[in-house]
């Protein structure tokens, strides 16, 4: 278990660990959030990069694609019904091998006191159903698993709350927190409570609804422990045979003094009573964790690790017969000699290998949570980025003998890509015994497997790690194993988080060994219908990480593993060209066309940003990252050509002012006539091209010079002329501003143009072109009119400058010709010099 207090200091030691700059910050979106330690937990609002982004997934998705055809007819995109799976509101993350989803909410006081209390910790229990929030003070008790099927969104109307033990005057903190644990009933009744303090003041409500009316009901119990020990665990363990009376609980202090606790009725009575779990003295050591292995009745052992080096057993024949210590065996050298060869390390100092924490595999082997701190690290005091974590498997031992070693037999690295430091607490939950396992920290969760020659891990992080933090967990059959001949299908467990609540985490164990047993038959292998299966859970990892990152009902996100499968050059290809074209099912196209461009063009951005996060640049071919920059180039030229072209959208004015205003819309209907594109009843053409023919934006302007030519005889083609050159300055200024700003970040030299849309031999001759109009306006604009005033550059001064058609005065409007001569000049030679250069 975690609490919140140390999971923010922790946070708050590591500093910003961040060095990439984001491509939000790089294209002026919006202001990061930074966080101090001042602020507080839940009153935060966290900003969307679009406040119209928070993207649902609605009962039906749609796709857009071309109709087919066999003529040169340019269609609409016709509405396809795209056949994927419709997940719940609940479902947060979906993948092919794993997936996270909203299980139940938190009740109403518990969410205000995770707003004010500053120490607060937090369990669960699958066994019960039943979960708990424990302060200094009270602990919060709640049926999580109540209307899971019906309502999973509905907050639970039932708490109750008990009054904890005292601390006996001890300054309060997170390691003083009362310990709690839930105790099973009979079918139907509700589970009891069990609660003490670190140094052993015991009570029990054997009902919870005693909270109601009877608080007071309770049992007592006092421990003497050490003055310079404290209790640190306290679990309770099914048997066979499993009823209230012979339920297996265990309190654990830090030196390894283990006791059981028995609830009892001598007469008639519930009570409780203690019983010490005896080891040889003169060891000292400090308990890691503990485990319980079941028996065929109602006994069974307990494993038990410690932070220096050994492995202990002790057998439990029964409730009434005495524990006997088994054997002790020094483990740590063992597992850090395997992690170093993991790790490519030779020579390396033992306290830099930490036992974290212990789980039973099947056949009775034991898997170990290992972390691992290079010694040249180890002065960061605080710095958890170096670290990294194992699993290490030792293989079981005879069960009747009392001197049987424990051998390792694998050490599987961890190894992911995480945008926040983890560690150095964390915890090992194998469902029944795995091969799921979760490895959890208090801001995210791998995912992974020990199953033979797979490599399979993934991160769930958390997308708050300051506020929402991962407090509790549990898993059907964790740290408590029973003999088992079958394997689960799923693996599952939940997590209790401050904000959003219990979420359930499921892994597809079934499908994972599906996928392994073909990758080990080559020859009953499709290499084509494999590779094209990765490439979608590949492309659709990537999708829900960019389309619902900024969804503040989503409160997890994801990044690639190290070893992903599937071709991540085409894959991000297909993703940057639906944006593009906005084809991708994930687009809202309820929102006005502003605020579409404007989500097309964030999530271009955080296409980027997630490869980077992933550690995946290096793996994209020049070519793949020339054509995602282009394609977010466009998007951030459409962007403010749009803003311009929005504002003389609806003139209605006549004669070359009106001309003037409409000439990009103009080009565009001539762009849609040359392919012969038959709209639909009122569509609107220009707003049909920012959405579904960016791709085409170089090509507007050249049929911008073909409405020109069309015009060569008006008085006031000076004007049109004018106007060109604002709409493709206007461009090349968006594209220039984007290329400088975010070269680096897609890792773009200067002399990679070749597929740059501003660099092909049409656009140099629009610009050629442009730039001989507007010398020949600035000739004819001169010859035409007389001479103006002394005052006239006081008019100009007192005028709309960026309004050419506003410009009564003739030396002004030739100034402002002059001035787009001179941008269209650096413009030309600019592309010419990039051009030669290439």
């Amino acid at each position: 278990m975690f609490t919140v207090k140390n999971a923010k200091e922790q946070l708050l030691s590591q500093g910003d660990s961040s060095t990439l700059t984001s491509p939000e910050e790089s294209f002026s979106i919006i202001d990061q959030r930074h966080y101090t330690p001042s602020t507080r937990v839940l009153n935060a609002h966290t900003p969307l990069l679009d406040e119209r982004e928070d993207l649902e997934f609605t009962p039906t998705w749609t796709i857009e694609l071309p109709q087919a055809t066999t003529s040169n007819l340019l269609q609409p995109p016709v509405k396809v019904e795209a056949e994927v799976e419709k997940p719940s509101p609940a479902l947060y993350l979906k993948f092919e091998k794993h997936e996270v989803e909203h299980f139940s909410s938190l009740p109403t006081e518990v969410e205000e006191l995770m707003r004010s209390a500053e120490v607060y910790d937090g369990i669960l229990s699958c066994t019960t159903g039943y979960a708990a929030v424990v302060t200094s003070s009270c602990c919060y008790v709640w049926d999580y698993k109540k209307d899971h099927d019906k309502q999973p969104l509905k907050r639970p109307d039932t708490v109750y709350k008990f009054q904890m033990p005292s601390c006996d005057g001890e300054l309060i903190d997170s390691d003083k927190l009362p310990l709690v644990c839930l105790i099973p009933s009979a079918e139907g009744s509700k589970p009891g409570l069990l609660a003490c303090t670190p140094k052993g003041e015991f009570r029990y409500w054997e009902d919870i609804s005693y909270a109601m009316t009877e608080a007071e009901r309770y049992k007592g119990l006092k421990l003497y422990l050490q003055d310079d020990d404290q209790g640190i665990y306290l679990a309770c363990h099914e048997t066979k045979g499993s009823s209230r009376e012979n339920c297996v609980i265990i309190f654990g202090t830090e030196h390894v003094a283990l006791y059981r606790i028995h609830v009892c009725q001598p007469d008639g009575k519930q009570t409780l009573i203690s019983s010490s779990i005896s080891r040889p003295g003169g060891f000292i050591g400090q308990l890691s964790s503990y485990l319980w292995q079941s028996g065929k009745f109602d006994d069974g052992g307990i494993v038990s690790t410690t932070l220096g080096a050994k492995l202990e057993k002790w057998i439990l024949p029964g409730a009434r017969i005495a524990p006997k210590y088994k054997f002790c065996q020094d483990i740590h050298s063992i597992i850090a000699q395997e992690v170093y060869i993991s790790d490519g390390i030779f020579e390396s100092n033992p306290l830099d290998v930490e036992l974290l924490d212990i789980e039973y595999a099947k056949n009775g082997e034991l898997v170990i949570l290992v972390s691992h701190l290079p010694s040249s690290n180890q002065s960061e005091s605080g710095q958890n980025k170096d670290l990294t974590y194992f699993l290490v498997v030792l293989n079981g031992i005879d069960q009747e003998s009392n001197s049987g070693q424990y051998n390792v037999i694998k050490c599987h690295p961890l190894r992911v890509h995480s945008n926040v430091s983890l560690g150095p607490k964390a915890n090992l939950v194998m469902p029944n015994g795995g091969p799921g396992a979760f490895v959890v920290f208090p801001q995210a969760i791998i995912v992974t497997t020990i199953l033979k020659d797979v490599n399979y891990t993934n991160i769930i992080t958390m997308c708050d790690p300051m506020y929402d933090v991962i407090i509790g967990f549990c898993a059907e059959g964790s740290k408590s194993w029973h003999p088992r001949d079958t394997i689960d299908d799923i693996s599952e467990m939940h997590i209790l988080t401050t904000k959003t609540g219990v979420m359930s985490c499921r892994l597809n164990v079934s499908e994972i060994i599906e996928e392994n047993a073909s990758l080990q038959s080559p020859e009953q292998m499709d290499i084509e219908d494999s590779q094209a299966k990765r490439n979608r859970e590949l492309k659709f990892t990537i999708e829900q990480a960019i389309f619902r990152k900024n969804d503040s009902n989503v409160p997890v996100f994801c990044t690639l593993p190290p070893d992903f499968k599937g071709d991540i050059n085409k894959v991000v290809l297909e993703i940057s060209d639906e944006i593009l074209d906005s084809r991708s099912q994930y687009l809202d196209e309820s929102i006005d066309l502003k605020s579409q461009l404007h989500e097309r063009y964030n999530k271009m951005a955080s296409l980027i940003q997630f490869i980077h996060n992933s550690k995946a640049v290096d793996k994209l071919h020049p070519s793949t990252r020339q054509r995602l920059f282009w394609n977010a180039e466009k998007m951030a030229c459409v962007k403010r050509l749009w803003s311009h072209h929005n504002a003389s959208y609806f003139t209605t004015q006549d004669g070359a002012e009106g001309l003037c205003r409409k000439l990009l819309n103009s080009a565009i209907h001539e762009y849609f006539q040359d392919r012969n594109f038959q709209p639909s009843q009122n569509e609107d053409l220009a707003r049909f091209f920012y959405r579904f023919r960016v791709r085409d934006l170089g090509t507007i302007f050249t049929y911008i010079q073909r409405v020109i030519e069309n015009y060569m005889e008006i008085d006031d083609r000076h004007m049109l002329v004018f106007e060109a050159n604002t709409i493709i300055l206007l461009a090349f200024e968006a594209a220039f501003d984007f290329r400088r700003m975010n070269k680096e970040l897609y890792a773009i030299t200067s002399n990679e143009s070749k597929d740059s849309w501003t660099f092909q031999p049409e656009l140099l001759k629009v610009l050629h072109q442009q730039f001989e109009d507007t010398d020949e306006a600035i000739r004819s604009f001169t010859v035409l009119h007389s001479s103006q005033t002394a005052n006239d550059s006081l008019q100009y001064m007192s005028q709309d400058v960026n309004d050419y058609n506003k410009i009564q005065t003739k030396d002004t409007r030739v100034e402002m010709l002059k001035d787009q001569m001179v941008n269209l000049a650096d413009v030309l030679l600019g592309v010419t010099t990039e051009r030669l250069i290439w």
